[in-house]
């Protein structure tokens, strides 16, 4: 990804006319940017939390059987955790106790094709890594 920004880069100071930037494209890779982005220029989005573990302060995430807080904002059950990085397909689903609890990973290839997989756990922990 770096080398095609380089490269990108390298072509519009030649004076190449790009398409695509590069750079937004990779930005947009990370999905607490792109939440950002589209705040800034006052587009709607689903409600969230940002629970951040690669850098800076952790988190406070407390569990319950039907929410969890983080940071003190209480979100609950059922939720869907996606890692910051939108290429990471493994998306977990969290469950409230009252419907069996569990959590369940459904996970896609990165080309999008229709396969898939899902797999349960009766454990409903957050992850923590």
């Amino acid at each position: 990804q770096n080398r095609l920004i380089y490269l990108s880069e390298r072509e519009r100071s030649k004076g190449a006319m790009l398409l695509n930037d590069v750079r937004m494209l990779a930005e947009m890779q990370d999905r607490r940017k792109l939440h950002r982005a589209l705040e800034k220029r006052g587009v709607s989005t689903p409600r969230f939390v940002e629970c951040s573990r690669d850098g800076g302060a952790v988190p406070a995430v407390e569990e319950h059987s039907d929410h969890i807080v983080v940071d003190g904002q209480r979100i609950n059950k059922p939720f869907v955790e996606k890692p910051c990085d939108r290429r990471d397909r493994e998306i977990y689903l969290y469950f409230p106790r009252g419907t069996g609890g569990g959590r369940a990973l459904v996970s896609t290839r990165e080309s999008g094709d229709l396969e898939y997989v899902c797999r349960f756990d009766a454990q409903s922990r957050v992850r923590r890594e």
